[in-house]
Order: C-alpha cells, then sequence, then structure tokens
C-alpha cells in the first residue's frame, strides 16, 4: 500500500510539472455522477469455433505400436451441432475511482443443439450412469442421434489502472490504463444419447464407456489476464457524452497443469497463448438527478490455444505412466451485443 501511495503522487506531481490544463493524474475529473454503473448487455454470438485434436501418443512409439498413432481423434464444434448465432444476455457492472477501476461482466447463452454422430464418439464425461454405477466415459455410436443442451458463457473481472488523462480540448479526455483480469468460462451440459445400452472397452490401458445414455456434468475454466487499454470521452461532465472505450489482454502460459486445475490426474506441460479483446462504445445522457442513462454497443473477441503434452522423458517413464495423447485445442468466440444501463 505505501509503494502504491508513492507512485500516485510521483505520477501526480510528474504531471502537474507537465502542465495541468492538458495532463491530470488518474480519471476525468468531473465526474462524480458517473463513477459507477449498471448495464443490460443483449446480443449474439456470431462466430463459435472450438476444436480438440489429438496428436501424438510417445507410447505407441516406444513400445513398437507406431501404426496406431492412425487412432487419433479430432472433436470440432461442428460433431457437436454447435453453430453460430446464439443469443446471449448478461450484466455490466463498473465502480471507479481517481486510479483504480473495478469492472464485473458476465454473458450467458443456452445453446441447445441436436446431431447424429458421424463415427464413434468416444468422450470423457464428468458423470454418466449404468446398471446403477457411474462412470466417466462415454460412447455414441456412429449414426445414433443425439442432443446436447450446455448453459453457461464467460465471466470476467478486471481491475484498471489509469496513471493519468490527456485532455487536448475541454470536451475530449484521453485516459489510458494498465487492464488486469481474470477471464473464466463456466457452465453446466446434458448429452442425451438415448437408452444406455451396455459397456465397450476402448484406449491402451482399457477404459469402460457406457454405449449411449445421458451424461451431464460442470465444465469451467479460467486465466489471468495483462494488458492495456483506453478510454476516449468527448462532452462535458455535465453534458451528453460519447465513450469509447477498448481493451486488449493476453494470457501467455508455458508450465505444468498442476497451476490450473484442481483434478488429481497425471501432471501435463501446457502452452497456452490466450487474447481477449473488447470494444465498447456509449452515449451517455444526462438526467436532473445527476445520473445517466446509458445506451451502446459493444463486441468482444476471445481466442485461445492450448497444448497439452507427455512430462514423461524416458521411455521407462512413458511405459510406467501409460502416457495418453497429447493434445491441441481451440476456441474462438466473437459476439456483439446493445447495452442499456444507468449510472449512478
Amino acid at each position: 500500500m505505501k509503494s502504491l501511495t508513492i507512485l500516485f503522487a510521483t505520477t501526480s506531481l510528474a504531471l502537474n510539472a507537465a502542465g495541468g490544463e492538458i495532463f491530470s493524474a488518474g480519471r476525468p475529473a468531473g465526474l462524480e455522477s458517473r463513477d459507477a454503473g449498471l448495464r443490460l448487455r443483449a446480443g449474439a454470438l456470431f462466430e463459435f469455433e472450438g476444436m480438440v485434436e489429438e496428436t501424438t501418443r510417445s507410447f505407441y512409439d516406444v513400445t513398437g505400436q507406431s501404426y496406431k498413432q492412425e487412432d487419433a481423434e479430432t472433436y470440432d464444434s461442428d460433431d457437436f451441432g454447435m453453430e453460430d448465432g446464439y443469443p446471449m444476455i448478461g450484466l455490466s457492472f463498473e465502480n471507479g475511482a481517481r486510479f483504480l477501476t473495478f469492472q464485473f461482466d458476465f454473458m450467458l447463452m443456452n445453446p441447445d443443439t441436436e446431431a447424429v454422430a458421424k463415427r464413434n464418439y468416444y468422450i470423457g464425461v464428468s458423470e454418466v450412469e449404468f446398471d446403477g454405477v457411474e462412470y466417466d466415459h462415454m460412447k455414441i455410436e456412429e449414426g445414433v442421434p443425439f442432443s446436447l443442451d450446455f448453459f453457461g458463457g464467460t465471466v470476467e473481472m478486471r481491475g484498471l489502472f489509469t496513471p493519468f488523462t490527456f485532455s487536448p480540448s475541454p470536451s475530449m479526455q484521453i485516459s489510458p490504463f494498465l487492464d488486469l483480469g481474470l477471464f473464466m468460462f463456466l457452465g453446466y451440459y446434458d448429452i442425451d444419447a438415448g437408452e444406455a445400452t451396455g459397456i465397450v472397452q476402448y484406449q491402451e490401458p482399457p477404459e469402460d464407456f457406457v454405449v449411449g445414455g445421458q451424461a451431464d456434468g460442470f465444465i469451467g475454466a479460467g486465466l489471468p489476464e495483462l494488458g492495456l487499454g483506453c478510454e476516449i470521452r468527448m462532452g462535458q461532465p455535465d453534458d451528453v457524452n460519447f465513450v469509447l472505450q477498448g481493451h486488449y489482454s493476453v494470457c501467455q502460459y508455458d508450465g505444468s497443469s498442476k497451476y490450473l486445475t484442481t483434478s488429481s490426474g497425471r501432471d501435463k506441460d501446457v502452452d497456452i497463448d490466450h487474447v481477449n479483446a473488447r470494444l465498447r462504445c456509449s452515449v451517455e445522457f444526462p438526467m436532473q438527478s445527476g445520473r445517466c442513462v446509458t445506451l451502446g454497443v459493444e463486441y468482444q473477441l476471445i481466442d485461445m490455444d492450448v497444448a497439452i503434452t507427455s512430462q514423461s522423458d524416458t521411455e521407462e517413464e512413458i511405459i510406467e505412466n501409460r502416457e495418453r495423447f497429447d493434445k491441441f485445442a481451440e476456441l474462438k468466440m466473437q459476439y456483439a451485443a446493445a447495452m442499456l444501463g444507468l449510472t449512478f
């Protein structure tokens, strides 16, 4: 806390020395009635692409079974009937102080899809039951129709540090900021492939897969983000304001999976390249109470690549651990939404 105080004081002195009329410390002054806001967001996910690809299984190579590398599977959103154009709805909250601003955003979607298995699907699930016993693997046989129901979406929490505001004119303020955030994708899914008809074994060493049945469970992932952004505000504090705000945040991680999950499974090496970019345009209409009605639109892009590889180095370790396939996954989401809110 003492270090932050010194930093803020040093920044303020430097900006005042540069010229108080053009530069000021922190966010724009005179916006006390607009320091917090709540917005309703409604829009559509116009691009959704997800893919998981099994790449190489070192166990096959060191045991002379390289021909089995052809068993590698690839699953994408098309295999499960996922398309674009899903409606989304959510809320956005913002509370800004002189130097620090807190933002909380979430967007929900509820896609309900139907598809026919293009081949035998062998998938891991949270829970599927057969004969009173719960399993965590499921097989959907080729040609079998099934449905997928998902409810969830994105949750974002971020803190913005605004060191100064540049005011080239009395009616324009430009405020760059440093963005430190947490991005999460959370949801509940239900897969219905009809009545469970039996158990088959697949993989090496063999795993029990329930043929058909109904599987459900929760999924979730979270990543820290660091980025830069800027807010451009045009208009006098007591008049209509046009506000343009954007950020570009990233997460790049190359290390062990044990720092990213609570799973008790074997640790893997994980390489993550994640981008989160958002642009918001809004107009604030002041009321006699000092509050403002906000109307606007926003666009957001989320793009993530993940490579998961074995940590086993020697042939002995690979054989002992029976390492599974290394994997590569991609997720890309783009959505646009309208916003209606109130500052207070």
